[in-house]
């Protein structure tokens, strides 16, 4: 009776911590959805905060190699759970605007990860580049898996050709940065986290199938298979070790301006961001 027992607890230990483990990789979108506004809201009430305009302003002015006060994430040679560690450091980056109608609302998201444990974090060019829309840019909010929410002090540097931005958290945050891999090869394994029109922290993989010039020969780029769309510009692109080997960009149709038949889906390969923060 004693074996038959311990048997039944050993199993019931085991049901228990697979669901608990099921339960903890599930995703509350309106959760997060409210705490975003909420936490903006609360940032607007304070008024302290570095307005868009000056943020969109940086991007486009500050530009050329940044020299980094601290370190950039060191390689990994293996990860055991590339999903349970790399939602941890892609961050939701949030702005919040005023409609047409008065009423503040969040319309626009999308990712950004950290490259140093201070604070210091990369996204797409384009995020910083304010809409034509006839609405009022207020504010952003950075938000961190656990709802920890962080304000945005100033932009970096950054590149309009790599659509490569890199700024400053405020303050000193404590943070987990991606670690920093080398350029890829076509074939390669890759693997994302990110936030694809408002569905946060999905997982996809896939492999890189190209790789060629961009912008009249000025910058480079690739595409992959793993899927990603709105919602994901800025989002860390790894191998399967989980260092960082791209930054999400754009899609777009194949062929242009006929009946689409394939959806590429590129991203701007690390090369470029090593031109950004000094490194060979």
């Amino acid at each position: 009776m004693k074996i038959k027992y311990r048997l039944l607890l050993v199993c019931m230990v085991f049901i228990y911590s697979a669901s608990y483990s099921q339960v903890a990789q599930m995703v509350q979108d309106q959760v997060i959805e409210s705490q975003l506004l909420k936490a903006a809201l609360d940032l607007k009430a304070r008024g302290d905060y570095v307005k868009p305009q000056e943020l969109e302003s940086q991007v486009k002015s500050r530009v050329g190699k940044l020299k980094l006060n601290s370190a950039v994430g060191a390689s990994a040679n293996k990860i055991e759970d590339y999903y349970e560690v790399q939602k941890n450091k892609t961050l939701i980056i949030a702005r919040l605007w005023n409609q047409p109608d008065g009423q503040s609302n969040i319309l626009y998201k999308s990712c950004a990860f950290p490259i140093t444990s201070d604070g210091v974090c990369v996204t797409n060019h384009h995020v910083f580049r304010l809409h034509p829309e006839k609405m009022e840019d207020i504010l952003y909010i950075v938000m961190d898996y656990e709802g920890n929410v962080y304000e945005i002090e100033e932009v970096l540097t950054g590149s309009y050709q790599d659509d490569m931005a890199v700024f400053k958290l405020k303050g000193e945050p404590k943070m987990s940065p991606v670690a920093i891999g080398r350029e890829p090869k076509v074939g390669d394994k890759v693997k994302l986290v990110s936030h694809p029109a408002g569905s946060y922290y999905y997982y996809s993989q896939g492999y890189i199938t190209r790789s060629y010039w961009y912008a009249d020969n000025k910058s480079k780029r690739m595409s992959m298979t793993a899927d990603f769309s709105l919602g994901s510009s800025g989002a860390p692109i790894c191998d399967i070790n989980g260092n960082l080997v791209g930054v999400v960009a754009n899609t777009y149709y194949l062929p242009m301006g006929q009946n689409p038949q394939i959806i590429v889906k590129e991203f701007s390969p690390v090369s470029n961001l090593f031109k950004l923060i000094g490194i060979d």
